[in-house]
């Protein structure tokens, strides 16, 4: 039900949207977001027909949920809503060729609901009847999913920062990044500032900030000015008391030899994976209370 909600939804801003999607070939199109868009529906195609040619109902399901769940909806449309409120008709038409191409995909195993979003899109023909997709290598794009990917990551960074930094979703923030990838991230400043909800500077802050270290690029959140400090420093060492009282509580059961040696093994291994994380949360707290007070 969730699965067939999202869907309907994602046809739904397709069928809300004013203006004439692009004439031109899909491969044109400037946008980043397009283009990796375009490229991992390639992959989807090729995907669920092998599973289904294999009757292995299960592969293509999987990765017809996987692109439209996890790629079409949660990174492609909330990228491509600026566009569309824009008029962008690239986006548009890509938006449109995605989600009627992932109708047909479904089609074999759920075929009322995609029956039904083929026909509010416009369709009259059956979707049954239509030909079968066909993956476009000239659609095919790996520097553009390289590229998303390591914009998907450093906005994955931003909204941990955020979150640790206990910030609503809705603020935008302030997020600076240094290092080389730092130019990268740059060139597609409106998508990813879009994204993550934050204004993008080059370079190091002044005073205490929250780092994400990425493999290229650093990306630091300052805390003055977005952040009431001593309220953030109460809360960091409340979580600091925790995680020492855990930290304690493992180690004391990891001492005692007659815990070690009675219980079963998985047992064993999950408290020592709790000390080791209550342990690494410890030394991050300790080290960020260390810069508030610096």
């Amino acid at each position: 039900r969730n699965f067939a909600t999202k869907l309907w939804n994602a046809a739904r801003l397709v069928m809300m949207q004013e203006g004439t999607p692009h004439a031109g070939s899909l491969a044109d199109g400037p946008n980043l977001a397009d283009r990796w868009l375009l490229s991992r529906l390639q992959r989807a195609v090729r995907d669920v027909t092998a599973g289904l040619e294999a009757y292995d109902l299960g592969a293509a399901n999987r990765a017809a949920y996987e692109f439209v769940w996890s790629e079409l909806c949660d990174w492609y449309l909330e990228a491509a809503k600026a566009p569309l409120r824009a008029g962008d008709g690239h986006a548009l038409a890509t938006a449109r060729h995605a989600i009627e191409v992932v109708l047909k995909l479904l089609h074999p195993m759920m075929p009322f609901v995609t029956s039904e979003l083929h026909q509010a899109l416009g369709h009259t023909a059956q979707v049954a009847l239509d030909a079968w997709p066909q993956a476009d290598d000239e659609l095919d794009d790996p520097g553009a999913e390289a590229e998303f990917e390591r914009m998907k990551a450093a906005v994955s960074a931003v909204r941990a920062l955020r979150a640790e930094a206990e910030l609503p979703p809705s603020q935008v923030v302030q997020v600076w990044a240094s290092g080389p990838g730092s130019a990268g991230l740059v060139a597609t400043r409106e998508l990813f500032e879009s994204l993550a909800r934050a204004e993008l500077r080059e370079g190091t802050p002044d005073g205490v900030s929250l780092v994400g270290a990425l493999p290229d690029v650093e990306l630091r959140l300052p805390l003055r000015g977005q952040v009431d400090v001593a309220a953030y420093e109460k809360r960091q060492r409340s979580r600091l008391e925790k995680a020492r009282a855990e930290a304690r509580r493992s180690a004391g059961k990891l001492a005692n030899e007659r815990f070690v040696g009675g219980a079963p093994e998985e047992v064993v291994t999950e408290e020592r994976r709790r000390l080791a994380e209550a342990e690494a949360l410890v030394e991050r707290l300790e080290r960020a209370l260390a810069d508030l007070a610096t």
